[in-house]
């Protein structure tokens, strides 16, 4: 199987050249044994403005849900999904195997603790934006096997908020302009950054994810004489977290080799990474 996927279009194939339309990930050298196969997949498929609500049913356990899953997105291209309101499902909106799709403007609330809100697995150039979460979740926003490229952007977590990474080849993510709010500490600490995902994907993540102006909102701040310490990540290389900030002080841990700058800064001019990258593209073209 291999490691590192990634779905290209193929601009121009002359003699032994083969021009994409997007960069890759990874430099390929001939060690790799690359291969350019077919896929299979739908274009210019929209799904919009609907609620779905399932019945409230009783957790069992963690992989053992009974499967009340709203949409299930597999090998769609420029495609989109938007305004929709998914109550007490076991997983809200799942994927895999798609690219250059856009996820917008979700919320998923209910009583019932779920599997996952709006996933992402095995995916590439997937940008998830103003995901709203206000039920409970094992993982509430999630990088997952095989995810590259892709954004979480302008997203809020009511409830037991993770900025999971779940470990398997994903690489390249962001995070970006993201409000947690956080009801109930573990100490002085809070495991935000906890990697999900079995033992045998480790690491949780590639090199370069990165956490971009991350907004903490914490219940009664007032009544904290120290820094919180935000962690949970001990195996996620070469990270990037810039601007941790919220209604208190922070330390971050995340391990190993992460780039930490601008703790407890808020990063007006530059709220979002995503929008200043695509400006700065669109005013280069």
């Amino acid at each position: 199987m291999p490691i590192v996927r990634q779905q290209l279009e193929i601009k121009l194939i002359d003699g032994n050249q083969v021009t994409f339309k997007s960069p890759l990930t990874i430099s390929i050298d001939t060690s790799y044994k690359a291969q350019i196969v077919e896929w299979k997949h739908l274009e210019n498929v929209g799904i919009e403005h609907f609620s779905i609500e399932f019945p409230m049913t009783p957790r069992i356990a963690h992989h053992i849900e009974q499967g009340f899953n709203g949409i299930n997105l597999t090998r769609l291209y420029n495609s989109w999904v938007k305004d929709i309101v998914i109550v007490n499902a076991d997983s809200g909106i799942l994927t895999e195997e798609i690219a250059n799709v856009t996820i917008q403007n979700i919320t998923t609330r209910g009583e019932h603790y779920a599997h996952y809100t709006v996933a992402m697995a095995g995916v590439h150039n997937v940008l998830a934006e103003n995901i709203i979460v206000e039920n409970s979740a094992e993982h509430p926003l999630s990088f997952n096997t095989f995810s590259t490229k892709n954004v979480y952007k302008n997203c809020t977590i009511y409830k037991k908020p993770i900025l999971d990474q779940h470990s398997g080849a994903n690489h390249q993510n962001l995070f970006d302009n993201i409000t947690v709010h956080i009801n109930e500490l573990k100490g002085d600490s809070y495991p935000l950054f906890a990697g999900g995902g079995a033992g045998y994907w480790k690491p949780s993540h590639g090199a370069y994810s990165t956490f971009w102006n991350i907004n903490v909102v914490l219940e009664s701040p007032h009544l904290l004489k120290d820094p919180v310490l935000l962690n949970g990540m001990l195996d996620g290389p070469h990270a990037r977290v810039i601007g941790i900030h919220g209604n208190t002080s922070f330390l971050v841990k995340y391990e190993p080799l992460a780039y930490i700058k601008m703790t407890n800064q808020s990063l007006h001019d530059v709220p979002s990474l995503y929008d200043y990258q695509l400006n700065s593209r669109l005013n280069y073209d």
